[in-house]
């Protein structure tokens, strides 16, 4: 990698222009001007010390040389600092709460503890695509991807971004999965969506988050992905138009309680809420109301995903 992409780069990720920059490591607009066009060829040990002292997780090799590791392995002093600093305009409580997270880290890296998902879900949260909320953070979208292909380690100021971009969003909830997202909301399944074919519905949910409406949690219920606004009367008395409910994605060969009300997302006929019991090949599929609508099966390969249902909200008594 040339010296002026290495340049482009750092300016790109930090979120300055050249001058901006030049000024936040204690250099001249000039020298980094120079570099950035190519006049001078290679970044010094004495630039790169200038760099290593304002933004000390790149790796110097990099640097230097444009090979290797574009970040370096950050060891579990700096990791600590550089979230404790990111929430250092918090309340002291959640800086309390903060600490034994915080702790608990291995030296060098922080633990799998399903903190991608929960950056996904804050992405979801938010409405935005994922190059929106790379915009949103200040990061570049490269940077991003990476954390989604790596892991958390592979780029710790992601995390650190979301924690200082947004103040609603629990430190404790994203760093341990402990408590609650915060002003959390879950995205709302579209009407127009359910009777379509080949439509897998948390794609779409991703895809078009922008444009769909999301709904406040209910923190009386289990976690949950989605809900679901009941339409039809076939599961009638127990469900009525209009009750709002609340999803949880059951994980592929996880059980079914049979004979409990689940959302079927199918490739041939969209969504379908019903009864639900396992089959040797499938799922049969009943109604409250089998004199009005008979049973029938569902094959297993006719099915994207199958929601649990476990929780409800009824708006029109």
């Amino acid at each position: 990698m040339e010296t002026k992409e290495i340049i482009l780069q750092l300016i790109t990720d930090v979120g300055l222009n050249a001058k901006q920059f030049a000024e936040s490591i204690g250099a001249t607009p000039t020298q980094i001007y120079d570099l950035q066009s190519g006049k001078i060829k290679k970044i010094t040990d004495r630039m790169a010390d200038k760099i290593l002292s304002r933004y000390n997780r790149y790796s110097r090799l990099w640097l230097l040389t444009g090979e290797g590791p574009k970040y370096r392995d950050l060891p579990y002093h700096e990791v600590s600092n550089l979230i404790s600093e990111s929430v250092i305009s918090r309340t002291e409580n959640e800086m309390k709460l903060l600490s034994p997270a915080l702790d608990s880290m291995s030296v060098g890296w922080l633990p799998d503890n399903g903190i991608i998902e929960r950056i996904k879900n804050v992405i979801i949260n938010k409405g935005l695509t994922e190059e929106e909320f790379a915009h949103a953070i200040n990061v570049p979208e490269s940077a991003l991807k990476e954390v989604f292909l790596r892991g958390i380690q592979s780029d710790i100021i992601v995390l650190v971004s979301i924690i200082k971009t947004y103040k609603d969003i629990s430190a404790k909830w994203l760093l341990t999965g402990l408590g609650d997202m915060g002003d959390y909301k879950v995205p709302v399944l579209p009407k127009e969506i359910y009777y379509e074919k080949n439509v897998d519905v948390y794609d779409y949910v991703k895809k078009n988050a922008k444009n769909i409406r999301y709904s406040s949690v209910i923190k009386q219920f289990s976690k949950y992905n989605l809900v679901y606004e009941v339409s039809g009367d076939w599961m009638l008395p127990d469900f009525k138009p209009g009750d709002m409910l609340a999803l949880v994605e059951v994980p592929e060969n996880a059980p079914i309680m049979n004979g409990s009300p689940y959302v079927i997302d199918t490739m041939s006929t969209g969504l379908i809420f019903r009864l639900i019991y396992q089959q040797e090949d499938g799922l049969l599929c009943r109604s409250f109301n089998d004199d009005r609508f008979a049973p029938f099966s569902i094959a297993r390969d006719d099915i994207y995903n199958i929601y649990r249902v476990i929780g409800m909200l009824r708006t029109n008594v």
